[in-house]
């Protein structure tokens, strides 16, 4: 079965056509030859320029008021014990995504440098136990309990009470 091409004007076999089940004999009314000329000849989008300073000011300005979270996540390795607050077990190594925030770093600026905040769980990477053969992702896993007390904590933090804070993240992990 021949068809007619809408952009080369050409008559072409059908099978020279992509599917498109609206279409009248389902297919598109342009070729493939013509379609991927258009999509060699379009020039690729512009990014917008604007978006990424604008995020690149707002990182620049928290890393300059407040320092980077590096700084805390060092203070945190070195003044707690190397146990996962998840599943309790020992942490081998220090990495930086062994620190969880509790409640998210994006709701709240203040938060994000609140040492009560910050789990330190095992890696964000899924994780095998070799004795049991489980996997396990303890970062998941706090992101999970904690989204169903996410108001809870929100008043605590209000509120500002050091040991209903603690006893919060205890009770959690």
């Amino acid at each position: 079965m021949l068809k007619k091409c809408r952009k080369c004007l050409d008559e072409k076999e059908i099978t020279n056509f992509n599917p498109d089940r609206l279409g009248k004999y389902g297919v598109w009314s342009t070729c493939k030859q013509c379609i991927k000329e258009k999509q060699l000849n379009t020039p690729p989008p512009v990014i917008k320029q604007t978006e990424i300073r604008k995020i690149w000011k707002k990182t620049i300005n928290r890393i300059k008021e407040k320092g980077s979270e590096t700084k805390l996540f060092i203070e945190i390795w070195q003044n707690r014990p190397h146990i996962c607050q998840n599943c309790k077990k020992e942490i081998q190594f220090f990495d930086l995504s062994s620190f969880a925030h509790i409640l998210r770093k994006g709701t709240n600026d203040k938060w994000r440098y609140d040492v009560n905040n910050i789990a330190l769980v095992h890696s964000i990477r899924t994780i095998k136990d070799w004795d049991t053969g489980e996997t396990y992702n303890c970062h998941w896993e706090i992101d999970a309990k904690m989204t169903w007390r996410k108001l809870e904590f929100e008043e605590l933090l209000i509120e500002w009470d050091d040991e209903k804070i603690k006893d919060f993240i205890n009770n959690l992990i």
